[in-house]
């Protein structure tokens, strides 16, 4: 029920500091659209739906997701998406996905970051 009240929104999808304005300057958002592709994935694959891995797909490709090379964090989850969708891919063929794709889309992400050619970096922890 909160996955669907998130996609039909009265009013719009919005960051939560719009709506709760107080928090902004302490949990501050960029956006939602990592979030909500996402719930999509996480549900798809606890529901072993296909169409909410579609969903998932589509929200990606809509959102403009593919390609995003910034740091995985509590308010950036893109980067860890292409990982999770062909991690569920391979290990659920009922659900579908390309999983070469998925593998492909995270190996590039991930070379980025060992060549030092993104905002990613490594440590030493």
């Amino acid at each position: 029920e909160l996955y669907s009240f998130a996609v039909n929104a009265t009013g719009g999808q919005k960051t939560y500091q719009t709506s709760v304005p107080e928090i902004a300057a302490s949990y501050g958002s960029t956006s939602y659209t990592d979030e909500l592709t996402l719930a999509a994935l996480l549900l798809s694959w606890a529901t072993n739906s296909t169409s909410l891995y579609e969903q998932a797909e589509n929200y990606y490709d809509m959102f403009k997701l593919s390609g995003q090379d910034g740091v995985f964090n509590w308010d950036s989850k893109t980067p860890g998406l292409a990982v999770l969708f062909a991690q569920i891919s391979q290990s659920d063929s009922t659900i579908g996905g390309n999983f070469s794709m998925w593998r492909d889309e995270a190996e590039r992400y991930f070379d980025r970051i060992v060549n030092k050619q993104g905002p990613g970096y490594l440590t030493r922890g």
